[in-house]
């Protein structure tokens, strides 16, 4: 049996022939000939994948038609680029370390022509004239509000930065009461016995920690899925952070550490990349020369269809 004609042995009880027309149900069965012009026309506004299929299950039919619908939008350059972001995925975190200053972060920030080293002690939350990461938001706004002239020796910026670490945090112990057992005395009026020492809050509260971590991955995950990793020499569409465009591309040279890829483009510029803003390069060969900074081939995965000859329901 000819190859042209095995393709429809499975579903042959369901083809009849109406006026020189092949019909599959009330399908139009399209010749080879025919179809490319018929993806066109499928995709002259640029639907998308599920939006194309549902479209071309009404009126047509070809075995393969899901694959080629697939393999069409992926080509598409204008689709790939306008693609939406990616999902997040799941939250990564370190063990939360048992002493203060067993593990600290750092990160910079800049406020006018001032540049600040934000550190902090990833137990307590204790600052150094800053924080890291999330804390850099709360000092910065600090240094705006109380030193905007960027005098960070000034008594006003020392006592902001003093009720900052006397603040009790979520757990219900403050960075002081963490780091020394205790409350540091400062001009709010308190009693003596608000700086007795607290060592057996201090369980406590890293137990509470604990648990608010806990918490917090188990929301964040609730929308979260991972994404599938990626392998050295695969060629990625790049999002671009600003435009979120994916309208980049290169090939992932080395991986790094919490999903982080070394991305290198033709022009020989390398910049890690986190999964997230990483997508397969899908597009065949002639596609992908078009995208500024591809080198070399890229390669097309296997379609995802359970098309096989029979159309899907």
């Amino acid at each position: 049996m000819a190859p042209a004609v095995h393709q429809f042995w499975k579903i042959r009880n369901e083809l009849s022939v109406d006026d020189g027309l092949v019909l599959f149900g009330c399908r139009l069965v399209i010749p080879q000939s025919s179809r490319r012009d018929i993806l066109q026309n499928l995709h002259a506004a640029h639907p998308g994948i599920v939006r194309m299929k549902r479209r071309a299950r009404q009126t047509i039919y070809w075995p393969g038609l899901s694959n080629d619908i697939v393999a069409f939008v992926d080509s598409c350059q204008v689709c790939q680029e306008l693609q939406p972001s990616q999902q997040q995925e799941p939250l990564l975190r370190d063990a939360l370390p048992e002493r203060v200053f067993e593990e600290v972060s750092a990160d910079l920030f800049e406020s006018g022509r001032l540049h600040v080293l934000v550190y902090t002690d990833r137990l307590s939350g204790w600052p150094s004239n800053g924080y890291a990461e999330a804390a850099v938001d709360a000092i910065k706004r600090l240094v705006l509000k109380i030193a905007p002239a960027g005098d960070l020796t000034s008594d006003a910026f020392m006592q902001g930065l003093l009720k900052f670490r006397n603040t009790p945090s979520e757990n219900g112990m403050s960075p002081a009461e963490m780091v020394f057992g205790s409350q540091l005395r400062s001009i709010l009026p308190a009693h003596r016995t608000s700086f007795a020492p607290r060592w057996k809050d201090i369980m406590t509260a890293r137990d509470r920690q604990h648990a608010l971590d806990d918490e917090v991955k188990k929301r964040y995950d609730e929308r979260a899925r991972p994404l599938s990793p990626m392998t050295i020499g695969s060629h990625v569409r790049i999002q671009d952070p600003h435009s979120l465009l994916w309208d980049r591309a290169g090939q992932i040279v080395s991986i790094g550490k919490y999903r982080s890829y070394r991305v290198k483009f033709a022009s020989g510029s390398v910049l890690w990349r986190n999964r997230r803003h990483l997508r397969p390069l899908l597009s065949d060969d002639k596609d992908a020369q078009k995208i500024p900074g591809i080198e070399g081939d890229a390669t097309t995965p296997p379609a995802n269809s359970n098309d096989d000859g029979v159309p899907e329901t």
